[in-house]
């Protein structure tokens, strides 16, 4: 596939998902999941060719990003401690890997790595 025809493909999940209503594509694990891998493939791609389903390093929270200001990191994370643990995902990956896996509904015992 060529980097225009994922383009396309990521064009029209954009449309799909996005209404002026609804969510980011972002914001859905599903569609935080897709772009992932979309910018896992195509990333450079993307961000070369000022794409809007390119995205880059980001502090988030809730699907949304934090901005890097002491009130922008209070308001994002208003019940933090001074214990701090620093996720790092790989590639193909995003912020929703560290609470969606490996927790698969109410499995008792199971818990997310951010737990």
């Amino acid at each position: 596939m060529r980097g225009t025809d994922i383009e396309a493909i990521g064009a029209s999940l954009l449309a799909r998902r996005s209404g002026e209503d609804g969510p980011a594509l972002a914001a859905t694990p599903a569609g935080s999941l897709a772009l992932g891998a979309i910018n896992g493939l195509y990333g450079n791609h993307l961000t070369e060719r000022g794409n809007r389903l390119a995205f880059g390093m980001a502090v988030r929270r809730h699907g949304e990003d934090v901005v890097l200001t002491d009130e922008g990191i209070a308001a994002g994370f208003p019940d933090a401690t001074s214990r701090i643990a620093v996720f790092v995902h790989g590639l193909f990956g995003d912020e929703d890997n560290w609470r969606l896996f490996p927790l698969r509904g109410a499995h008792p015992g199971r818990r997310t790595y951010g737990e």
